[in-house]
């Protein structure tokens, strides 16, 4: 998957926050967009407040544009309360829902299915460093709020031992 600049991201508005109601709740929707479309292709669903602040996306070079702090902030804050950044550790850590998590959870259960883990268990580093999964370089955090997401369904169970944690496929 490629990213390209859609035509939007391109007028040099879209780069202040606009006063009218209606016309910001718009932009900010797709700023939302653009955020989780750019994680998507990079493949990080797991950031740093800082990281985020920093994206790339914020800065057009060809306008000599860049979206203030207070807009960031602003785009960030509508991201939460529309569920798509969930905000770890208040704003040090962010978890960006270019899927939701449900989904998450419902691949993560697949991939146990897969390596024929069906009651059995095996441990987040395992996961995280098998070079065929998407949960590939993932943070715990991404597997664990995963797994939540889905646990009343009965497939998984989170286990924790001596510091590290694991998923327990069930049957």
């Amino acid at each position: 998957m490629t990213f390209g600049i859609p035509e939007f991201a391109k007028f040099p508005p879209f780069y202040t926050i606009q006063l009218v109601d209606k016309t910001k709740n718009q932009q900010l929707q797709l700023w939302s967009q653009l955020i989780l479309k750019y994680c998507e292709c990079i493949k990080k669903p797991i950031m740093k407040q800082s990281e985020f602040n920093k994206l790339p996306i914020f800065h057009n070079e060809e306008l000599h544009r860049t979206l203030s702090e207070n807009g960031i902030e602003l785009v960030k804050e509508f991201m939460v309360n529309n569920n798509k950044i969930i905000d770890l550790n208040k704003s040090s850590k962010l978890i960006l829902l270019y899927k939701p998590l449900r989904e998450w959870g419902k691949e993560l259960y697949e991939y146990g299915n897969s390596k024929g883990l069906i009651g059995q268990s095996d441990t987040f580093f395992s996961i995280e460093n098998d070079k065929e999964s998407v949960f590939y370089q993932m943070d715990d955090e991404l597997l664990i709020e995963g797994l939540n997401s889905i646990k009343e369904q009965g497939k998984m169970k989170l286990v924790q031992h001596e510091g590290e944690y694991g998923i327990f496929w069930l049957k």
